[in-house]
């Protein structure tokens, strides 16, 4: 910009030097030729004037006027046709600089024929005819050009309007509808349902939402590429689109799920047969590169109940039922029910519950004694979470703990508890003189953290409590989740010192195989056995054996009575915990010697 504004300044002066050439030149030509050389010389200067004139700046302007009464002063002297048009053109010079630049040159014509005329009349009339034939060319070229302008104006304006139109058509339409398949966003199918209400309220008839989830589809992206899984899901769009009927409508909510609008069901009946028929259809699989790729979808289905519900609330209702049929396996059609709405919200209350607790000290401990059956000396207590719940209650960990697992809660809880657990340990008088193990049970999810282990020596180096003293217990669930990592993880725990058992031993996934690969040091006989002798004898007998044969410890959970007791002992298992020793108590009240039991 500044060498723009650098250039017309010089262009400028440039300008001004020219004017002054051009006196100079009238000047010579008026000392020494005559009149019609005259004339042509202050034409020269005139047109010459004109044409820069209008570009210059006000001061450029009064230089020049300046310049021109200066050598007209002398040029009056011989010729007074040339002095009365200069001198008439250098007033006019002061003059225009009162008026639009535009407007100079037409006065200065009208002043220099008004000059000419009475001394040269037929000239005068022919620069007139010359002057109109000139301004006639003059003004069709100038109309020609502006005419081409408006119409290049006018087709880009029409071009511009047909580009901008197309790209608003644009942006509606993915604002409306998903990028990948081409169907119907949230936003619209929200529309449609919200049509379809009104037609049902007002016409009767059945209205059915369901929600569609492609199961495992994370698998499909993972193991495929998500170019891939985005083909798979055109696919299945594709698939659901051909399965309707007008008045129906899909669209895609986000991920692996859509959404279906049915509006021509003619009963709720008929509502549910199309929706597993539309299941069956996806399970049969996808054609994709000349092959089938097989996929399975569950469904959560709402039917309008007359009952005033919204598009969101159907919606919800739809989704709870999804919900529904993934935790009852997947690949399968679920209905809302009420019953699912008290449970939705029950899990939400509980959640928010079971923050406050860990928050408001409304959890606590409590402690069971693991007994030497023999000798009644306890060798060992296993720590056991409570909740004071806000209705006033105590709640057992089976009440919450599986629901605060689906809530992605547990390594918050098993913090807590760990914490805890060691803390009153180490403020209990009977903890330092007996050498007592602590159990603390932990979830498979903590131990996926991997900085569970370093967090776990930081705790027993803050209470100075020996690693051989704290035994963890997890369950054989966690030994098929993951099974390299999780062996890797717990020869971690065990390198450190601390003691892994394995819960409930014998009723979910036993096998030698992870017996053998995991680092376990100690079996617990779950009281789904324990609690059937001496009926299940032979069985408690195998896992006895099992244990003894690999060097693991044994601790049988669920005594109740003396004679399970010695059954125990006399097969070999010289642990045990139950109600027959002592119920679970807080630390200050666990008992340290109990009568032994007969063997």
């Amino acid at each position: 910009m500044r060498a723009r504004s650098r250039w017309r300044r010089r262009a400028g002066w440039l300008q001004l030097a020219y004017v002054v050439l051009a006196l100079v030149m009238v000047q010579g030509l008026v000392l020494t030729t005559g009149m019609m050389v005259h004339l042509a010389a202050a034409m020269v200067l005139v047109g010459s004037l004109t044409l820069v004139w209008v570009r210059m700046s006000h001061s450029q302007r009064l230089a020049v006027g300046l310049l021109v009464m200066a050598a007209l002063a002398f040029a009056a002297h011989f010729a007074d046709l040339v002095a009365l048009i200069i001198v008439a053109y250098a007033a006019l010079f002061f003059f225009s600089m009162l008026v639009p630049s535009w407007l100079s040159p037409i006065l200065l014509t009208a002043v220099f024929w008004l000059e000419l005329w009475p001394h040269e009349p037929v000239l005068a009339m022919r620069l007139v005819i010359m002057a109109g034939i000139a301004s006639g060319a003059w003004a069709f070229g100038l109309l020609a050009h502006r005419n081409k302008v408006w119409e290049r104006q006018q087709r880009d304006w029409f071009t511009t309007r047909s580009e901008l139109s197309q790209s608003l058509k644009q942006v509606e339409y993915l604002a409306f509808h998903d990028a990948l398949t081409g169907l119907p966003n949230r936003r619209l199918l929200i529309r449609h349902l919200e049509d379809s209400l009104k037609r049902v309220k007002r016409q009767g008839g059945v209205l059915a939402v369901a929600y569609i989830d492609l199961d495992h589809f994370k698998a499909v992206n993972d193991g495929a590429g998500h170019e891939f899984g985005d083909r798979v899901l055109k696919a299945a769009a594709a698939t659901i689109t051909r399965m309707l009927q007008p008045g129906d409508v899909v669209g895609r909510q986000g991920g692996a799920e859509f959404i279906i609008v049915l509006g021509s069901a003619s009963s709720e009946q008929d509502a549910v047969e199309r929706i597993e028929k539309l299941r069956q259809r996806l399970a049969e699989g996808l054609m994709l590169d000349n092959r089938h790729v097989y996929v399975t979808a569950s469904f959560g289905v709402a039917l309008y109940e007359g009952d005033h519900e919204n598009p969101e609330e159907l919606l919800r209702r739809a989704d709870l039922a999804l919900y529904r049929a993934k935790e009852d396996g997947r690949n399968r059609v679920a209905l809302f029910l009420t019953e699912l709405e008290q449970e939705a919200s029950d899990v939400y209350f509980l959640e928010s519950a079971l923050r406050d607790a860990m928050e408001e000290s409304q959890f606590f401990l409590e402690y069971q004694p693991q007994v030497d059956i023999l000798s009644g000396v306890t060798v060992g207590v296993e720590a056991l979470l409570r909740w004071h719940a806000p209705d006033g209650g105590v709640r057992m960990p089976d009440q919450f703990l599986p629901q605060a697992q689906k809530l992605g809660l547990m390594q918050d809880i098993d913090a807590w508890v760990l914490r805890h657990a060691l803390q009153e340990m180490y403020d209990t008088p009977w903890w330092h003189d007996a050498q007592i193990v602590l159990d603390v049970n932990v979830a498979a999810t903590t131990l996926d953290d991997a900085e569970f282990v370093y967090r776990l020596r930081d705790l027993l180096a803050e209470y100075d409590i020996a690693p051989g003293r704290l035994e963890l217990e997890i369950t054989e669930s966690v030994m098929v989740r993951n099974p390299e990592k999780m062996a890797s993880r717990l020869n971690e725990i065990r390198r450190c010192g601390v003691g892994v058992a394995i819960d409930d031993f014998g009723v979910g996934y036993s096998s030698l195989s992870y017996l053998k690969n995991y680092p376990a040091s100690r079996l617990k006989i779950d009281r789904l056995f324990v609690s059937d002798l001496p009926q299940s004898e032979a069985i408690a007998r195998a896992i006895i054996a099992v244990a003894k044969s690999l060097g693991i410890a044994l601790v049988a959970e669920g005594v109740e009575t003396e004679e399970q007791a010695s059954v125990l002992l006399r097969l070999g298992c010289n642990v045990a915990q139950g109600f027959y020793y002592q119920r679970s108590v807080p630390a200050s009240l666990v008992r340290i010697q109990y009568a032994a039991a007969r063997s």
